[in-house]
């Protein structure tokens, strides 16, 4: 089957969207939608949606590569320092973490010169150093989650 438009998601925005394309009868429109049906309460109601973006259950919650990156920082550095003991130390090369967050070693560069200039990771030959694992944290995860998540205390 060929479409003109092909539209993911049937959220608000991907129904909107498919509907104001489909006005057109000369247009052919494909709605792809993943999530299952919904028979929650709490996507019929305006205040549930506030709900279910935090929880999960009705959001795919993507990544972007810097949030991935601080993610892969936090579990490197934990797991070593928990054979080592000591300081939070992700002994990893800027390619080996951008093929763990599937991307290109550039972008990896960039984010890890953020998390740096903000103070939060020290980069050197040896490996990254994590000086700040909340703030890291709250790079890697949305604020309402990385509160309930369990992050290595910063060793000072």
């Amino acid at each position: 089957m060929e479409f003109d438009y092909v539209v993911i998601g049937g959220g608000s925005a991907g129904c909107v969207l498919a509907s104001r394309l489909s006005e057109d009868a000369a247009v052919s429109v494909c709605l792809i939608e993943a999530g299952p049906s919904d028979k929650s309460v709490l996507i019929h109601c305006p205040a549930g949606l506030a709900v279910l973006a935090k929880n999960g259950v009705a959001n795919w919650a993507f990544a972007t590569v810097p949030q991935r990156v601080a993610r892969h920082l936090l579990e490197i550095a934990a797991r070593e320092q928990e054979a080592e003991g000591g300081t939070l130390v992700a002994r990893v090369s800027q390619q080996e973490l951008a093929d763990l967050a599937g991307s290109v070693r550039e972008v990896v560069a960039r984010a890890l010169r953020e998390l740096r200039d903000e103070g939060i990771v020290r980069v050197s030959r040896s490996g990254i150093s994590v000086l700040d694992a909340s703030a890291l944290a709250a790079h890697a995860w949305p604020r309402e989650i990385s509160a309930s998540r369990d992050v290595p205390a910063s060793p000072m």
